[in-house]
């Protein structure tokens, strides 16, 4: 039986490595110091966020232009941690329909990617549920913030 690999991420909260292993059958979450490598505290869940920005300038209207940072969030357990990537693509189409619903779809067309983390201070919801967080404001200064739970 070939042996499989440890998966590491590193935890945007702490700066140190989230490992992935499975031992004896069962997954494993760890918090791992970078340099000795040793063991800090085992994670029962590991917070997966993604950032989006959208930047909407009109010319010749400065002061209907807009800028809307989205932050969504899901707890992953161990056993959840393997499809991450699949994960993260769900909780990016579901920001990008957010801001199609709450703005139009050509803001959401012109959504960029800031980041993709993972933390070991949890956000409170587990996956499949998340949490939304939108804040967009106007060239007037004018600011809106909003919250969103849900499940996938």
């Amino acid at each position: 039986m070939a042996k499989r690999r440890p998966e590491v991420e590193v935890d945007a909260d702490t700066g140190e490595e989230i490992i992935y292993f499975i031992r004896r059958g069962r997954p494993y979450l760890y918090l791992r110091d970078r340099v000795t490598k040793l063991f800090i505290r085992r994670l029962r869940y590991v917070r997966l966020s993604i950032t989006i920005s959208v930047e909407y300038e009109v010319k010749g209207k400065p002061y209907r232009n807009i800028y809307i940072d989205a932050r969504i969030s899901a707890d992953l357990r161990p056993r959840d941690f393997p499809n991450r990537h699949r994960i993260e693509k769900e909780l990016e189409d579901k920001l990008l329909e957010i801001i199609e619903f709450k703005f139009n779809p050509e803001l959401a067309g012109m959504a960029k990617i800031e980041g993709i983390e993972y933390g070991s201070k949890r956000c409170g919801f587990i996956y499949p549920k998340y949490i939304a967080h939108i804040i967009w404001e106007r060239a007037t200064g004018a600011r809106k913030e909003e919250y969103e739970v849900g499940t996938l």
